[in-house]
């Protein structure tokens, strides 16, 4: 601004102006006049504002406008803050808050024809979300409110707010935090539930294993231990990995088998699952909201919900079937499986199924078990299970077909009243309903680590950290080219493994088939430094010092 007055105000620009006679883009020159160096100014640019006003009460008029520019354009300008760039791109990070940095500096740069930084669009980003999703600490004040609202647009909901009652010391205002409570699943299910199962995951006891014995045979031996459904066929797998690793043997051994094999589950669970894929399901939908604030968290995990319920909805309204489609696709597979058995009835609704190769089992229609403990564990009709009741109806007995032997949770009925309670949706926080507590609630001290935060989960030991589909060197053994022992690369080479030169034909140490010296078919003298004789084929060469012809003459018998 030229001149910045309470009633005058002057906009100038003070652009660069080419000179077209010197050919560059200059506005201070120096020339000279009357024998002296004196500094002259050319032509600066035109463009002007001029606006006005008689007194401070009235508006500003515009007087002067000059709107030509003959200056060279500028794309660094001051006046492109992160705060200005965060208000042009709310509504991008509001739509889509996983957008990279660098598409938006692309977009920026080609709707301003501007240099931005990538770091100014970074601060601007991170200005968006925090306008958007609220401060860390402000979402604390408002738990309360958000708890009231939750409960007023879902009637019987309950919601429990564990609070600490005494101030944090490490900050200033407040009168109560956040208490972080950490529970000890087996200290939980032992005072709680007593009769619970718990579980241990199959794939992470496979990745302890593979700190000290990786390979495929070894998860092959685990998993033929872990799915057996019977004691003695769970034995027997566990001899089999005996005799081929006895060590890992003793510390798979050292896990108790009711946590991981199934020839030890109760059956009260009605599942024979070995991993935890329930939970990583759970938490990788959680994954791009578990980093916000505690309401913007909560509302995540809300809104996911509320849609997985419709979506869910959806396919219950699409099934026809007695039971749900994953148990009728694992019923289907059974009954495949189950026309290759034969049955025979022993009286007191017991039968003997019998299959190929000694496999024989008895299954018990009365108390819905088998043998083979499948049907005991799952409560899905084991194959001999439904090949005694085709057996059964064939007989002309009375009996519904299997889909009716399977438990009820399998059923299509039960999963409809599971997601017949739907999730209502709230309103936005300015008709939130206002606590009349008195305290004011403030988020736990928190101390952050120094450096980026890592988001990434962690892999396993043998698992390639890239995505490229070359495959990785890692606990590969490279051979030298050299020598031919392992350990080593031609270039950190020593002679390990003596002498370098080949030879083909003839005893040999250090290659193959050879002798050490360069003999082809016969055999050969040499000397350091000089010449050497080599005799192929009757032919005699004479080797020569580098940048001599060699001498070949014939001999043997003229």
């Amino acid at each position: 601004m030229a001149k910045n007055e309470k009633l005058r105000v002057r906009v100038k620009c003070k652009g660069v102006v080419p000179d077209s006679t010197a050919g560059g883009p200059s506005t201070v020159s120096k020339v000279t006049s009357k024998g002296k160096t004196v500094i002259s100014q050319k032509d600066s640019c035109p463009f002007a504002i001029q606006i006005s006003r008689s007194t401070e009460e009235e508006q500003w008029l515009v007087k002067t406008v000059i709107d030509e520019h003959l200056c060279l354009q500028s794309r660094n300008v001051k006046a492109c803050t992160s705060r200005y760039l965060a208000s042009t791109i709310l509504q991008k990070v509001d739509s889509d808050p996983r957008i990279p940095v660098t598409a938006l500096q692309e977009e920026l740069q080609m709707d301003l024809e501007l240099s931005i930084s990538r770091m100014k669009v970074f601060r601007a980003k991170s200005i968006a979300k925090e306008q958007l999703y609220g401060d860390y600490e402000r979402q604390y004040n408002l738990l309360r409110d958000y708890c009231l609202e939750l409960q007023t647009n879902n009637p019987g909901t309950t919601v429990k707010l564990e609070v600490c009652n005494e101030p944090n010391p490490d900050v200033e205002f407040g009168f109560g935090c956040i208490m972080q409570l950490h529970f000890c699943i087996r200290q939980t299910k032992a005072k709680v539930f007593p009769n619970a199962e718990h579980r241990w995951c199959l794939r992470h006891i496979h990745e302890n294993m593979k700190l000290q014995w990786r390979g495929e045979e070894f998860r092959d031996h685990l998993w033929r231990c872990a799915t057996n459904t019977t004691i003695r066929h769970f034995e027997r797998a566990m001899n089999e990995f005996k005799d081929f690793s006895a060590e890992a043997h003793e510390w798979l051994s050292k896990i108790p088998p009711v946590h991981w094999a199934r020839s030890h589950f109760t059956g009260r669970a009605h599942s024979d699952c070995l991993l935890n894929n329930l939970c990583e399901v759970f938490n990788s939908k959680l994954e791009h909201g578990r980093d916000k604030p505690i309401i913007t968290c909560l509302e995540y995990i809300r809104v996911n919900l509320m849609k997985r319920h419709c979506i869910v909805q959806k396919e219950i309204d699409k099934c026809k079937s007695i039971l749900t489609p994953t148990a009728t696709t694992i019923l289907d597979t059974i009954k495949t499986a189950a026309s290759k058995y034969k049955a025979l009835f022993c009286g007191s609704g017991k039968y003997q199924v019998t299959g190929m190769m000694f496999d024989q089992y008895v299954v018990n229609l009365k108390e819905g078990t088998c043998s083979c403990r499948y049907w005991e564990i799952t409560r899905i009709v084991c194959r001999h299970g439904v090949c005694a009741i085709w057996e059964h109806i064939q007989n002309g007995e009375k009996a519904q077909q299997p889909e009716y032997w399977v438990h009820p949770c399998y059923k299509l009925e039960t999963w409809r009243a599971m997601y017949s309670n739907k999730i209502d949706p709230i309103n936005g926080r300015s008709m939130w309903p206002k606590s009349r507590c008195p305290t004011t609630l403030i988020p736990p001290t928190h101390h952050t680590q120094v450096g980026r935060t890592k988001k990434k989960r962690r892999r396993a030991i043998d698992e390639p950290t890239n995505q490229s589909t070359n495959l990785s060197r890692k606990f590969l053994t490279v051979t030298c080219s050299k020598c031919h022992n392992k350990g080593h690369n031609s270039r950190t080479c020593k002679g390990q493994g003596g002498s370098s030169q080949r030879a083909v034909g003839g005893s040999s140490q250090g290659g193959v088939g050879l002798s050490s010296k360069d003999a082809v078919g016969g055999t050969s003298q040499g000397s350091v430094g000089g010449s050497s004789e080599v005799v192929v084929g009757g032919l005699r060469a004479k080797k020569m010092d580098k940048g001599k012809k060699p001498q070949v003459q014939k001999v043997g018998p003229k």
